[in-house]
């Protein structure tokens, strides 16, 4: 094949063979052998549409899963800053989660005009950094990976967790506050002290 030139390899077997293959399809009609077109799907990735808030979900489908105040984006929070780290920090672990996938799934969980105009790897790592209960409780981050991760657990039917069981007990119906931020001051005794547990409640000791 690395000869070049009009004559060039003419006495070779090949050359004879390759003859006779094409004089063949000649006779029988037949035009040269098409080249193989490239599937549109390369490997085992998927062409049909992408389904807003389930490309980090391993294939599971949310958009039939639905949470109350989730159209008014109005869910109540009832996990803690800090367990949704955790829920993160496992989720991108996994093997078929990418982050900027997992951050469009963030995106797609809001549905009125307080959504972020796009929600950013900055402002993940930001939020994943923080420390407390409550620290990143303003987050779109937190609101938006609660949401996830809840429909996420509906669509798997996994029991609710002692944690979350717990906050319900704590916090009812409201959920968490996500409107005021918890780095603010408290106003305090001289001396007292302000504790946060682990449920994000804060007590004066």
């Amino acid at each position: 094949m690395s000869q070049r030139g009009v004559f060039a390899g003419a006495g070779t077997d090949t050359y004879t063979k390759a003859w006779a293959f094409f004089k063949k399809r000649e006779v029988q009609g037949k035009g040269l052998p098409r080249k193989k077109t490239k599937t549109a799907a390369a490997g085992n990735k998927s062409t049909g549409p992408k389904i807003p808030g389930s490309e980090s979900t391993g294939g599971k489908d949310l958009s039939n899963t639905h949470l109350d105040g989730e159209d008014t984006d109005s869910v109540p929070v009832l996990d803690t800053c800090d367990e949704i780290r955790k829920k993160i920090s496992a989720h991108l672990k996994r093997d078929d989660v990418i982050q900027a996938a997992f951050l469009r799934d963030l995106q797609a969980q809001f549905h009125t005009a307080r959504a972020p105009k796009r929600i950013q790897s900055v402002m993940l790592d930001r939020f994943r950094h923080m420390k407390g209960a409550s620290a990143g409780n303003t987050s779109s981050i937190y609101y938006s990976s609660y949401v996830f991760f809840e429909k996420l657990r509906v669509a798997e039917g996994i029991k609710k967790s002692k944690h979350r069981l717990d906050m319900e007990n704590i916090y009812g119906n409201k959920g968490m506050n996500i409107t005021d931020d918890s780095s603010r001051g408290f106003w305090a005794p001289i001396g007292a002290g302000v504790v946060e547990d682990k449920y994000g409640r804060v007590t004066l000791r």
